[in-house]
């Protein structure tokens, strides 16, 4: 038994990749701190990993997310194709699943945390993989004149943390056209619950609430084996 633990001890906290994910945690904050970049907004978006590799170091391994239920999203919603702007990243891990499937994928965050772990995910892939991954760390909010170039959004685990959509949603319109599908996936009620969760969703018709001031929601459903809330909008 005592064996048993320090093999997971040392599993924990010797790991190379969570070693390496680890260092850019610590690293990243104190650069721009030096720099005088370092919004609150970073900060807070950059908490979401020290406290990952705090209670849960080994989801900052790609393999932890090669069978996550996420990855089965747009199986029932064929409206999420083409280049797919991932709203709320975070590590990219999944982005790069999806695209070992074939999707071409951007993600886009306000962590530098985030932004740098999901560069080292892309950097460590294949050519053919990485050529179909793209992440960018910006601030929806702020303003953004380049080009429209998504064909949908997604966004994971990401409206449960976010008490007043209207502003993020509005900075979204910046990067899509008119009548682009934006499917949104978030916890059931209290599933996955954590203090960051400002928003608990029981039903498909709370989540409708939420979202039809800002977006026209097509359809929603419900996946009690995964304990998530799904919903196709357009914007």
């Amino acid at each position: 038994m005592a064996w048993q633990k320090a093999k997971i001890f040392l599993r924990r906290n010797f790991d190379p990749e969570v070693l390496a994910v680890r260092r850019l945690i610590h690293k990243i904050p104190r650069q721009r701190k030096a720099a005088g970049t370092y919004t609150a907004l970073m900060e807070e978006c950059d908490q979401v990993f020290v406290d990952r590799l705090k209670e849960r170091p080994r989801a900052l391994k790609r393999d932890y997310w090669k069978h996550h239920f996420a990855l089965d999203s747009f199986r029932a919603f064929p409206e999420i194709k083409g280049r797919i702007l991932d709203f709320g990243c975070g590590s990219g891990h999944l982005d790069y699943w999806l695209a070992v499937k074939g999707m071409t994928i951007t993600g886009i965050d306000a962590s530098p945390v985030a932004i740098a772990i999901a560069n080292r995910v892309r950097q460590r892939a294949n050519p053919i993989v990485a050529q179909r991954l793209e992440y960018i760390e910006a601030d929806v909010c702020q303003t953004y004149t380049g080009p429209k170039r998504f064909d949908a959004v997604w966004s994971c685990e990401v409206f449960e943390h976010i008490a007043k959509p209207g502003g993020v949603l509005q900075g979204l319109r910046q990067y899509v056209r008119s009548g682009t599908y934006f499917l949104i996936c978030v916890p059931l009620g209290r599933a996955f619950d954590n203090p960051g969760h400002v928003n608990h969703f029981y039903t498909e018709g709370e989540l409708t609430d939420f979202l039809r001031p800002h977006l026209s929601v097509i359809r929603t459903e419900t996946d009690l084996r995964n304990d998530i809330l799904r919903a196709l909008c357009q914007f």
